[in-house]
């Protein structure tokens, strides 16, 4: 069986129209100013990201130190601790200096 040739086929461009043109450039130019408008949205959208990422890792941090502070609050240990940082206050027998302003 024989192949048919192919058509050639011609392609045969014409001047368009001066509003055609400037259609295409304006399109082109309204296209561009939409993209980075949104190319710079979303930069600041992952900036406000990153932040928020690393606030959330910080109140997870600060939750897991609050509940184990919760959780030592009836033990020994945590009233010492209570009692230390928060009242000032020293177990009896421990030695307790405070530093001098004035040296001799």
């Amino acid at each position: 069986m024989a192949r048919k040739p192919r058509p050639k086929i011609r392609l045969r461009l014409r001047h368009g129209s001066p509003l055609l043109k400037i259609a295409l450039i304006l399109t082109l130019v309204v296209c561009t100013v939409s993209l980075l408008t949104l190319h710079n949205a979303i930069a600041r959208t992952e900036a406000e990201t990153a932040l928020l990422r690393q606030q959330a890792a910080r109140l997870e941090r600060e939750n897991h130190d609050l509940a184990k502070n919760i959780a030592e609050v009836g033990t020994v240990q945590g009233i010492k601790r209570i009692a230390s940082q928060m009242l000032d206050l020293v177990e009896g027998g421990a030695n307790f200096f405070t530093p001098s302003t004035t040296n001799p």
